[in-house]
């Protein structure tokens, strides 16, 4: 199939308006990439200045301290209590509730 003059006139005048359209096409990937790169700093920038509501802390340092309490022994636990009994005895009998309250300002 060979090319008639009319044929090559449509065209030249189709070429700068192919152009523009591949060249459209061409930047809107890149376009887009750095749109959508700034909604994603505004976004940051909103959190950042924003109260944002806590989230629930997953398994840490505190839950498994609390499974190895509940997994323990009776008497494990047992002990304890008698130490801490233990301790609140011995400060007791060595409270003073008078001691370092007053202050002698006569002598």
């Amino acid at each position: 199939m060979s090319l008639t003059p009319l044929d090559l006139q449509t065209l030249f005048v189709r070429l700068a308006q192919v152009g523009k359209e591949q060249a459209i096409l061409k930047d809107a990937a890149p376009l887009q990439q750095s749109l959508q790169g700034s909604q994603l700093a505004q976004k940051t920038e909103i959190q950042d200045h924003s109260v944002n509501e806590t989230k629930e802390a997953g398994d840490g340092p505190d839950q498994v301290n609390e499974d190895e309490e509940k997994g323990s022994s009776s008497e494990e636990q047992e002990e304890k209590k008698k130490e801490k009994e233990k301790k609140q005895q011995q400060s007791e009998i060595f409270h003073d509730p008078d001691l370092g309250r007053n202050i002698d300002i006569s002598g």
